[in-house]
């Protein structure tokens, strides 16, 4: 007679060819588990086989296996959300920063050079055609007429 006989917990298949089962017992307050080979000619496996059969051992490794996917794509779904929520307020910060740092500084000589530079680096602005409005953004001495430009220089 196996050490778990009438005290099972849970069985499992613990591995995908099927060849090795995890039993959960209860022993007194404590649960533990025992691994059996899936061996006709092992005791006990024979032992496992007559409280439950192999379907049902299969079904309950399905829904444990089902469980722990589920648990795992909450846990990621709530990290995601998380991620996202974190990256939005961060990403509404810096651009609220930004506006208030161009409204400030919109006719501020050095703002205005470093302003324009990093436009200028922008592929839109580069590979743009626009010439005559890049040219309007370069002389420009107003940052929200430069983004006012910008807006004409990228739109196609």
């Amino acid at each position: 007679m196996a050490i778990f006989n009438g005290n099972i917990f849970q069985v499992k298949f613990i591995d995908k060819k099927k060849t090795m089962i995890e039993v959960l017992y209860k022993n007194e307050d404590r649960i533990i588990a025992h691994s059996v080979e899936v061996d006709w000619e092992l005791q006990d496996f024979q032992d496992l086989i007559e409280e439950i059969d192999l379907e049902d051992i299969e079904r309950e490794t399905n829904k444990i296996n089902k469980d722990i996917q589920d648990r795992k794509k909450a846990e990621v779904s709530q990290e995601v959300d998380r991620r996202l929520q974190n990256g939005f307020h961060e990403k509404s910060s810096v651009i609220e920063t930004l506006i208030q740092e161009v409204i400030a500084n919109r006719e501020d000589p050095s703002f205005l050079f470093k302003f324009k530079s990093e436009l200028f680096k922008m592929p839109e602005v580069t590979n743009s055609t626009n010439l005559w409005r890049k040219r309007q953004m370069k002389k420009s001495k107003d940052a929200l007429q430069i983004l006012s430009l910008l807006h004409k220089v990228i739109k196609k």
